[in-house]
């Protein structure tokens, strides 16, 4: 018996979420400006619509709300360039995978859930544990039988 097919959609969504929460360990759960650790956004320095890059852990930062969105001095929205200037001074690598990637916005296709097992090992490395057991055994069994 065939699986049910699963939506792209779907899967793309498990993927933002376990990338959403490596980026933030990665940072040890803090933003990266004022090491608030309430209320973390991961924040995608290349569009998220470049799906080549959209699922890279050196493509986020884990920032608060006020420097996500809010604020005027440090923001990944309303002042990008200080936050590019702030990327530069203080996180190095980040600021140079950025620099040497920004620009390339052609497409590569994949396998989303491939995808999803690569992010969650990635998570695994930074915490010693998957991000969501559950979901990896359906996507296994959804691999297996397709």
């Amino acid at each position: 018996m065939k699986p049910k097919p699963l939506k792209k959609t779907t899967v793309k969504n498990y993927c933002d979420q376990v990338w959403a929460a490596s980026v933030k360990k990665g940072f040890n759960d803090k933003c990266i400006v004022c090491s608030r650790t309430s209320y973390l956004n991961a924040h995608h320095l290349i569009s998220r619509k470049v799906l080549k890059y959209r699922w890279e852990l050196l493509n986020g930062v884990a920032l608060c709300p006020d420097h996500h969105n809010f604020s005027v001095v440090i923001s990944a929205h309303t002042a990008p360039w200080a936050l590019e200037e702030f990327l530069q001074a203080n996180h190095k690598t980040i600021y140079n995978w950025f620099v040497l990637h920004r620009n390339d916005v052609t497409s590569d296709k994949f396998n989303y859930v491939d995808k999803y097992f690569q992010l969650e090992e990635a998570y695994k490395g930074l915490t010693g544990d998957y991000f969501n057991v559950k979901r990896m055994e359906k996507l296994e069994d959804y691999r297996c039988m397709v």
